[in-house]
């Protein structure tokens, strides 16, 4: 009968506490996720980093391996993401300035950016 009382407890908290923190949890992955499909604008910080958005309010911030030095004149950057949706290390970033043959920026770390 203690078994089944404590079962009881158990299932009934998480009942009670599971729905927020799963949504919760969810709403913070979807958050962490750049999702590559959503990208509509970058922004340069330095040679080695870019700030890219996927809407209002959802800023990452994307670290390089190295320098990316075209970064600062492009206009437009295509994502090279291996299997999945969401902007990751390991990904590429084509960055070209017109007439100039591609670079190719290996993503390091890719950190989402509180709202502001």
């Amino acid at each position: 009968m203690q078994i089944s009382w404590k079962v009881g407890l158990t299932t009934a908290l998480l009942s009670l506490t599971g729905g927020p923190v799963v949504t919760s949890l969810h709403a913070a992955q979807e958050q962490a996720c750049a999702h590559v499909k959503q990208i509509n604008s970058f922004r340069y910080v330095d040679g080695a980093t870019a700030i890219f958005e996927t809407g209002p309010q959802r800023q990452y911030k994307v670290t390089f391996n190295g320098q990316c030095r075209d970064l600062k004149w492009a206009s437009a950057v295509q994502v090279e993401s291996r299997p999945g949706v969401c902007l990751r290390a390991g990904d590429v970033v084509i960055v070209s300035r017109d007439g100039v043959i591609p670079e190719r920026c290996i993503v390091k770390a890719v950190e989402a950016l509180p709202a502001t």
